[in-house]
């Protein structure tokens, strides 16, 4: 059975997004790439992928949620 990974969530310009733990708001092409989609990414099943990282935009709710967090 696979171990589940738990992933990190952030509030970014009101938005809410998991990504991976080896991912960082402190490096600048993630940050950007969160950015500029934050504004037009509003459900759980858009996701961006960045330099082979996903990361994935989750309501509200969810990000309340951290049982959730995992995939």
């Amino acid at each position: 059975m696979m171990e589940k990974e738990t992933m990190r969530v952030a509030k970014v310009q009101g938005v809410y997004f998991r990504y991976p733990p080896q991912l960082s708001l402190n490096q600048e092409p993630f940050l950007m790439a969160v950015l500029m989609k934050a504004r037009t990414a509003t459900n759980e099943a858009y996701f961006v992928v960045q330099n082979g990282d996903t990361f994935a935009f989750i309501p509200e709710e969810t990000a309340k949620t951290p049982e959730r967090w995992s995939i």
